[in-house]
């Protein structure tokens, strides 16, 4: 029974330090990446002003694509209608009720958001922005509403939590275990 806490925080340790990569490889890897070759390829040209070869930044398509999509979300949620004192404050005038099936729903919206989003993603990486340019923009533009929403919903369901956690109620408690119980309910069913 002690044994459960020690490995529990050996799971979390892990969990956050694969979280810690990706978010470094996404802001110092990716950027550097594309710095380097994209200096290689200017001092290239410097040399040879008629050989610029475009295979090159094919090996950063990806990093490009993603970072551009990412901190262009990031100026869609930097917007002020976004307003996370207002949204408390809204969360925390609903009932306790209203506050659990508020959870759910933010729940279901997010795993739906992760499958939908998958999907997403992988068609505009496949897509070659060169010979299907319309199709690559509708995705691209596709690809950041869908990021600046599921960012959105996430950020809902933290400020509910967050909510649940300082009410005066033992809001949070049933929250908690009434979706574990879900969760345990649709295991069991599925075996």
């Amino acid at each position: 029974m002690l044994n459960i806490p020690y490995c529990l925080e050996k799971f979390m340790v892990f969990g956050l330090l694969v979280c810690f990569n990706s978010f470094l490889t996404l802001f110092t890897l990716a950027p550097l990446k594309i710095m380097i070759i994209t200096l290689q390829q200017a001092f290239q040209y410097l040399r040879n002003f008629d050989s610029f070869q475009f295979q090159r930044f094919r090996l950063i398509k990806k990093d490009v694509i993603t970072l551009s999509v990412v901190l262009l979300s990031i100026i869609v949620l930097s917007n002020r209608k976004l307003d996370i004192s207002r949204m408390y404050h809204d969360v925390r005038g609903q009932a306790d009720i209203k506050l659990y099936v508020m959870f759910g729903v933010l729940e279901c919206a997010e795993k739906l958001c992760s499958s939908l989003g998958q999907d997403i993603l992988n068609i505009l990486y496949q897509t070659s922005p060169s010979r299907k340019t319309a199709r690559f923009v509708v995705f691209y533009f596709l690809s950041i509403f869908y990021l600046s929403f599921h960012a959105y919903i996430l950020i809902y369901q933290t400020v509910s939590l967050n909510v649940a956690a300082n009410s005066y109620s033992n809001a949070l408690l049933t929250l908690l275990l009434s979706n574990q119980f879900a969760e345990l309910k649709g295991s069991v069913s599925k075996i």
